[in-house]
């Protein structure tokens, strides 16, 4: 593999926190990462920066509760607003110029938001600006942070049997009236509901809990990779992050008919390969998060149960 694109460590810097997520702030080279204090159960909100390669802190905010999943998907380039989900199931949006008091804030499931993800502000998914969550109640509720009600609420199935829903994303926001979700739940289940029909649109199974769902863009027709992401600027390079401390990255290869027909003459997508380009293990304990720079290609941060957040660098990938 001495030709496949590298792994180079930028920096590690030990925090006293559990990194739950990590995500750039777009158009900069900045990053926040969200988690919990272990010692008093309080949320962590730091912002870091890479200045003359090293990793320096903007800010540290402690919040009343633990911080699980955060996202600047419905936020404007200009504002680069943090919508996060908590310990206690609520729903905020922050300034990260003024971050001690949120801009939103609503009571969005019984207990924590697992999973969040927004849409509509970014260059690559169209319609009004979003935002979905996942939470251990089993629903998936949307949000349009102008009014104080969720616009859309998504069940996995009967209430009394509810199954947790560890993740979401939107997808197929290729106009302003098109745009679906996909949850992942505990119990292997995975599910896309149309938002315009506010119906089911498909569903399958997985042999366990699905932890991380994503589309390969906001603006595509299904397409489906679980656990990973996709590099910004080449949706067929994604990166998965293993329980392990181990680091894959893949390069998908379409299929050559990307639909076929059933007997019953109704068209389905067909799957592509995967090529396995290389790995590393790089920690003893599990990558629990991790996001690509949309301004620089390769670089990416990631957030692990070690206590750490790292920075690291691809190489070669504008050469898959």
């Amino acid at each position: 593999m001495d030709d496949a694109p590298q792994l180079l460590e930028y920096e590690t810097q030990s925090v006293s926190f559990v990194p739950h997520d990590t995500k750039w702030i777009p158009t900069s080279a900045r990053f926040v990462a969200i988690g919990v204090y272990p010692l008093n159960s309080t949320g962590a909100l730091a912002v870091y920066s890479l200045k003359q390669g090293k990793l320096e802190t903007l800010a540290m905010h402690e919040k009343l509760q633990g911080l699980k999943c955060g996202t600047f998907g419905a936020s404007a380039m200009a504002e680069r607003h943090l919508a996060t989900g908590d310990y206690r199931g609520v729903l905020s949006v922050w300034d990260l110029e003024t971050a001690d008091v949120p801009l939103y804030s609503v009571q969005a499931h019984e207990s924590i938001v697992n999973a969040i993800d927004g849409c509509g502000r970014q260059s690559s998914s169209c319609g009004a600006p979003e935002l979905v969550t996942g939470g251990r109640d089993g629903f998936m509720r949307v949000w349009d942070t102008r009014v104080a009600k969720s616009v859309a609420t998504l069940a996995s199935g009967d209430q009394d049997g509810a199954q947790e829903c560890w993740t979401v994303c939107f997808g197929n926001a290729r106009s302003g009236s098109d745009r679906c979700v996909v949850g992942g739940y505990d119990n292997g289940d995975v599910k896309m509901f149309d938002l315009r029909t506010n119906s089911i649109r498909w569903e399958t199974k997985c042999h366990s809990g699905v932890v991380n769902v994503q589309f390969d863009g906001d603006d595509c027709a299904p397409v489906y990779f679980w656990q990973g992401r996709f590099l910004p600027q080449n949706r067929d390079l994604l990166m998965t992050c293993g329980g392990n401390g181990g680091l894959n990255l893949y390069k998908y290869h379409t299929s050559l008919s990307k639909e076929a027909t059933k007997a019953d003459r109704r068209q389905y997508g067909t799957s592509g390969t995967v090529e396995l380009l290389n790995s590393w293990v790089v920690s003893t304990r599990p990558f629990v998060s991790m996001d690509w720079s949309s301004d620089r290609e390769g670089l990416c941060t990631f957030g692990c149960l070690d206590q750490t957040v790292r920075v690291y660098v691809v190489t070669g990938t504008n050469e898959c």
